[in-house]
């Protein structure tokens, strides 16, 4: 795709991930704030957004193959519109549920189909590059969603926020009407195109950046509504944080922009070792610091786990599997894995008593399943890449 096709699709990245995290991450504030959703019930809502938008993201190739990833990608974006603006119209949990079930299972069909877009016909340097701005792109929208949920819901009427993200969607549409009607596909025997010793290697670093980015999206939506909690614990007001918790983010943005810059990361095990070391470590940190600067360290060491094992999956998947639909489908399921597998933690949390203790307690076997699993395929990784020089 020309670079100005490139340019499109960031663009629409940016507006669409404002619109997904204004409902994925600022509707929790919505039901708790004005519906009067208690935390074991957004965490139900959570977990039904995790499994539905799995299902989303693994049914997105079969659709896409069928009838177009351009239409899929388009019909997906207003369906979304139309859902937040029937929930807007009638704000109650009867009708906010299942429209927000629906938003999930259609999110999920739609990410897929732009990370496709994102690094079609592109050689893998280059999809290095494209690919670190794809996640800058939809990273640094998450914090000015966030910003922005507050800012709608207490400057304006609290339902703005779901007109606003209808309005962003149909954006989205309009911008997806000028992409090709499928994204573009380097050849198999392009010279560009990685030798079969190196896609070998690259799929075991794939499987270990696949199970530390499942952690770390679970523990980032276990930890999500326990921070509020952690951080007014240690006196901090509710705008102070607010920000401090963003600071998760911030890094990850951070690790995407120093990954663009400094490539060495690239065909390497260390940085998948580094995030499988530093992630369990922030977990403890963030959970049991008794200063806020513990806190805030945890914070930062979190973020470049996250960035690290992010960046590496989509950018391994995306050369592997040539930009197809169902690189992005795999990715973005992952992700919903994280999303369910989560909540279902906080709740197993609940059960156990709900002390920061019984959250370590629960989070610590899982932990340990994704820390042996990615640790296993580095291994092979290395022993590949040995037995090949």
């Amino acid at each position: 795709m020309h670079p100005t096709g490139k340019r499109r699709v960031l663009a629409l990245t940016f507006i669409g991930s404002v619109a997904t995290s204004l409902i994925e991450l600022g509707l929790y504030f919505y039901t708790h704030d004005i519906l009067g959703f208690s935390e074991l019930q957004n965490l139900g809502l959570a977990l039904g957004w995790g499994l539905i938008y799995l299902l989303g993201a693994l049914i997105s190739h079969p659709i896409a193959h069928r009838f177009g990833e351009r239409n899929l990608a388009i019909v997906a974006t207003l369906g979304q519109a139309v859902i937040n603006a029937i929930i807007g119209l009638s704000p109650t949990p009867a009708v906010l549920v299942p429209g927000f079930l629906g938003m999930g299972l259609l999110t999920g069909m739609m990410w897929p189909v732009i990370e496709s877009y994102i690094s079609s016909g592109l050689t893998p340097r280059r999809a290095l590059n494209t690919i670190g701005y794809f996640n800058l792109t939809w990273s640094s929208a998450v914090a000015v969603a966030l910003v922005l949920t507050g800012q709608i819901m207490t400057r304006l009427e609290p339902n703005a926020l779901l007109f606003v993200a209808a309005g962003l969607n149909l954006a989205v549409a309009a911008i997806m009407l000028s992409l090709r009607a499928r994204p573009l596909h380097m050849d198999h025997d392009h010279p560009e195109r990685p030798s079969p010793e190196q896609l070998q290697r690259w799929k075991h670093l794939l499987v270990s950046s696949r199970w530390t980015m499942l952690a770390s999206y679970a523990l980032l939506f276990l930890l999500s509504p326990l921070l509020p909690e952690i951080l007014s614990d240690l006196g901090l007001s509710t705008e102070v944080a607010t920000n401090t918790a963003a600071l998760i983010h911030g890094m990850r943005f951070l690790t995407f922009a120093a990954m663009i810059f400094f490539p060495a990361w690239h065909d390497r095990v260390w940085p998948l070792l580094l995030a499988l070391v530093i992630q369990p470590v922030s977990l403890i940190l963030i959970l049991f610091g008794t200063t806020i600067a513990v806190v805030i360290a945890g914070e930062i060491m979190f973020g470049i786990a996250a960035g690290l094992s992010y960046f590496a999956a989509l950018y391994y998947v995306q050369v592997i599997q040539n930009a197809s639909v169902e690189a992005g489908g795999e990715h973005e399921g992952l992700i919903g894995a994280g999303f369910a597998i989560g909540p279902l933690l906080g709740l197993g949390a609940t059960v156990l008593g709900g002390s920061l203790l019984a959250v370590a307690v629960t989070a610590g076997p899982f932990l340990a399943l994704t820390a042996w699993k990615a640790t296993s395929a580095l291994r092979r990784s290395a022993q590949h890449r040995h037995h090949h020089q």
